[in-house]
């Protein structure tokens, strides 16, 4: 598939309900993701450069911030675990990756903006070659922390949830505008 798909949320009634609450907060931000991503891959189709550099920008920035969470507050709460699938270093390696691959999409953005005509063309197909394994990488990342890392944790306290949630809100509100400008942009182009 061309696009970064859309996976339902699991049922986690079986873990505790601070667990559960930190994991599903976590999985709807790989939702959040997905959908930002996916805006951008619209706005390529539809011929229009300021959204597709526009909603790339918000989902490198909402990447960075869970990337970041992860990276400085749920994998050292993790490091001694020894019920994981995977060591910690896995993860923290697999978003360099990430991060690697998404500066390469920008940089090959910023050149197919700057391109007309059939250079232009050609310069989307190549983009859009990139971004599937980009999406293929995300998504087997994704699949990893749900059906491993989140498993496993193990919270002792509210602040790893309150500083979660505090993250994402200042993303919500400060790209509020924004979303809602390409959701009616999206919309009027169904």
């Amino acid at each position: 598939p061309l696009f970064c798909g859309f996976r339902p949320l699991r049922d986690d009634s079986f873990r505790g309900a601070l667990m559960a609450s930190l994991a599903l907060a976590l999985e709807e931000s790989h939702r959040d993701l997905q959908r930002w991503f996916l805006y951008h891959q619209e706005c390529l189709l539809l011929g229009h450069d300021d959204f597709a550099q526009q909603s790339l920008s918000v989902f490198a920035e909402y990447l960075t911030a869970h990337l970041h969470f992860e990276n400085h507050q749920l994998l050292p709460s993790l490091a001694s675990s020894t019920s994981l699938q995977w060591p910690v270093n896995v993860y923290v390696k697999e978003h360099e990756k990430l991060l690697v691959q998404l500066a390469n999409i920008q940089t090959l953005l910023q050149d197919y903006v700057g391109f007309s005509g059939r250079k232009k063309r050609l310069a989307l197909l190549a983009l859009l070659d990139v971004e599937q394994t980009f999406c293929h990488v995300m998504e087997h990342h994704e699949q990893r922390e749900e059906k491993d890392l989140f498993i496993h944790m193990q919270v002792g306290d509210e602040s790893l949830l309150d500083k979660w949630q505090a993250s994402e809100a200042q993303l919500q509100q400060q790209y509020a505008s924004v979303r809602l400008a390409l959701e009616s942009f999206l919309d009027e182009n169904s």
